[in-house]
């Protein structure tokens, strides 16, 4: 059972549910980076892009990363941060 590709409405819809649940994950100080990894492939995957605007979820997942990244630094920085937490920890035990 083959069924047909989805068309752009379904693939808008789904554009926008995945930028909300972006958002909500950016909110949180232990995001699952899995998670924002695979989300970010399936959009690149099948081209799905959108202009950011204050009025749609791409707007305020922008604002989410602008925040994220004044409170945490880049998830590059919250990692290393993370592991030199545990390394230290570890000397300290």
């Amino acid at each position: 059972m083959s069924q047909a590709a989805a068309n752009e409405e379904q693939l808008g819809k789904l554009h926008t549910a995945v930028a909300k649940r972006l958002t909500e994950e950016l909110k949180k100080e232990d995001m699952d980076v899995r998670f924002l990894q695979g989300a970010i492939k399936f959009l690149n995957d099948n081209k799905i892009t959108c202009v950011a605007h204050v009025s749609n979820a791409m707007g305020e997942l922008e604002k989410s990363l602008k925040k994220r990244k004044t409170r945490f630094g880049t998830i590059t920085d919250l990692a290393t941060k993370r592991a030199e937490q545990a390394k230290q920890a570890m000397n300290e035990g």
